[in-house]
C-alpha cells in the first residue's frame, strides 16, 4: 500500500488525528460515555500504522491506537477515515476484515488469551445521511 498521501483529506486526517492528544480528546468526547469512561486516555499510543489489506483500502489513512482500560486490559481504538461522498454499503464487512487482521497480527506477536477489544470509528463526509 502506498504511503504517499496525495489527497488533501488524507493529509488533513493524518496531520490531525495522527496526534494522540487530538485522537484522545475526540474519542473521549464522542464515544459512548460508558466506553469512554472505561479507557485510560493518558495511555493512548500509536500502534503499527496499518493492518489493512491492499485489496480492501483505497486510501491509506487508517490509524490504529492502543489504549489501556482502567481494569488493566489492553484495547484498541481503530480509526478508519473514509472520505467518500456516498454511503459505502460494504463498510461493515470491511471493518470486520480489518478487525480480523488486527487480531491475527496480535496472535502472531505472541499474545494469548482473550482477543483485545477493537472499537472501529468511521469518519464519513457526504450529503447522504442514511446509515451505512
Amino acid at each position: 500500500m502506498a504511503t504517499d498521501l496525495n489527497n488533501p483529506h488524507d493529509r488533513f486526517f493524518k496531520a490531525t488525528f495522527g496526534r494522540a492528544e487530538v485522537a484522545a480528546e475526540f474519542l473521549e468526547r464522542y464515544l459512548p460515555p460508558t466506553v469512554a469512561a472505561a479507557l485510560n486516555w493518558t495511555t493512548l499510543r500509536a500502534e503499527k500504522e496499518t493492518f489493512l489489506d491492499p485489496e480492501l483500502a483505497q486510501h491509506p489513512a487508517d490509524l490504529l491506537y492502543a489504549v489501556d482500560r482502567h481494569d488493566g486490559e489492553k484495547s484498541y481504538v481503530y480509526l478508519l477515515f473514509e472520505h467518500k461522498s456516498y454511503v459505502e454499503s460494504r463498510i461493515n464487512l470491511d471493518l470486520l476484515r480489518y478487525r480480523v487482521r488486527i487480531w491475527e497480527q496480535w496472535l502472531k506477536d505472541g499474545n494469548t488469551g482473550r482477543l483485545p477489544v477493537i472499537i472501529p470509528v468511521v469518519f464519513y463526509h457526504g450529503a447522504d445521511r442514511r446509515k451505512c
